[in-house]
């Protein structure tokens, strides 16, 4: 069932304009997928913690949660489920699983009620997995200003699982999905079908929400140019480029020598476990001196290596970052920004990757994005790298600093939500 959630969380990022007065401010109604948990932790979670508190300083913000049918499993729900994929196949307009998941008809009314009560004048939709919801708002409200906000382009990572022959990443669902459907998913011929199925059927979708909505974000500049291929010279206006926001806490690189290596993420993400697998076999390949920490809640067993350690999470992320460490950020699927790679340059820590790491971000990596040959000679002797890669992680920070810092992009949504520019 859905469930409306209404207040924000307290400004934190920036003082409201001087001259707002608050019992004037607009209001907008943020529709989305997930819970922002108190203390966020993926980077999805931090971003739309960071966005409820960008816009709260010069709007009045609402929430309305919406559940998918994993989180609610009843008999009823499920049907609906089913009967929204039927239609999409009699309207020859494929309905993506996930958008079917959190579909359930009775609760639109309960939305367009909120929507009344909150006097809202933009609504906030949360990725292409609420766009039957932005449609049925556009068609309820056809003069409100509709927002939707994709983050990544789902469809593009499917197209990239399908391609590689990867396994079916449910990313935060598989917390609430079971385990006898994981499985039957992420089986060979079943697992290429879905992800044939979704990739398809979420293009179509993806298009749906740039036609009813007055804008469409993503946050690379690579994924905008992919969505305006598909939607065509007429909706391309509406896309824009948001990245995530990131705050500086540290003034400067931090890291004169490497003590430790690290990595930040949770293995529930397919993207986050490709990464750790490379990891551990590289250090079990290599037998570094240097140790290696892995941060984050693990689904998965990883065979015993020497030197890493998986220290499981952690709630204060900015207890990761210290000084004389380097983050190693390698990357084995396209799409979106890595907003790790972010926070360590915001945290003054040099961030090491691969070309698809820094992708789609607008800055020039240099050095800092390494071939496979290049993170082994790094990890077993980084003493002749650090020089080099102090000057390329200065330049990133310099460019990121300009392009992400919090004000700026708070800026930025507060333009898209307002209609300016």
């Amino acid at each position: 069932m859905q469930t409306p959630a209404s207040g924000s969380a307290p400004v934190d990022i920036m003082d409201s304009d001087a001259g707002t007065a608050l019992a004037n401010r607009k209001a907008i109604l943020l529709v989305l997928t997930r819970e922002i948990p108190a203390a966020p932790n993926s980077g999805r979670e931090r971003t739309l913690s960071f966005i409820q508190r960008a816009l709260a300083s010069r709007y009045e913000v609402s929430n309305f949660v919406l559940s998918s049918v994993a989180h609610s499993p009843r008999p009823a729900r499920c049907v609906g489920v089913l009967s929204r994929l039927l239609r999409g196949w009699l309207q020859h307009q494929t309905c993506p699983l996930q958008v079917a998941m959190f579909f359930h008809h009775r609760g639109l009314a309960l939305l367009f009620n909120t929507i009344e009560a909150s006097h809202a004048e933009t609504v906030y939709f949360d990725s292409v997995r609420s766009v039957d919801w932005l449609i049925a708002t556009r068609a309820q409200f056809p003069k409100l200003r509709l927002i939707c906000d994709f983050d990544d382009l789902m469809s593009l990572r499917f197209e990239r699982l399908l391609e590689r022959k990867l396994p079916i990443s449910l990313g935060y669902l598989e917390s609430v999905t079971p385990r006898w459907l994981q499985g039957f998913l992420k089986r060979g011929a079943v697992a290429q079908m879905t992800l044939n199925y979704e990739a398809h059927s979420l293009r179509i979708f993806e298009k749906l929400a740039a036609e009813a909505a007055d804008a469409v974000s993503v946050v690379s500049t690579a994924d905008a140019d992919n969505l305006r291929a598909n939607v065509g010279p007429v909706l391309a206006g509406k896309i824009r480029v948001i990245p995530p926001g990131v705050g500086f806490p540290c003034p400067s690189i931090r890291t004169h020598v490497c003590r430790e290596f690290f990595f930040v993420g949770s293995d529930s993400l397919l993207q986050n476990r490709l990464t750790i697998e490379f990891l551990v076999d590289l250090w079990a390949t290599m037998s570094p001196d240097i140790p290696l920490r892995i941060i984050g809640r693990m689904v998965k067993r990883y065979r015993h290596c020497d030197g890493v350690t998986f220290v499981g999470f952690v709630p204060d992320i900015s207890s990761v970052y210290g000084d004389d460490r380097i983050a190693l950020c390698p990357s084995f699927i396209e799409g979106g920004i890595k907003t790790k790679v972010l926070e360590a340059l915001g945290h003054g820590v040099i961030p090491v990757g691969n070309a698809l790491t820094f992708e789609g971000m607008g800055c020039d990596p240099g050095c800092l994005a390494m071939t496979d040959d290049e993170i082994r000679s790094l990890i077993v002797n980084p003493e002749p790298m650090i020089g080099p890669l102090r000057e390329a992680a200065t330049q990133l920070r310099a460019c990121v600093h300009q392009r992400y810092s919090f004000e700026s992009v708070a800026q930025e949504w507060s333009r898209l939500v307002s209609g300016e520019g």
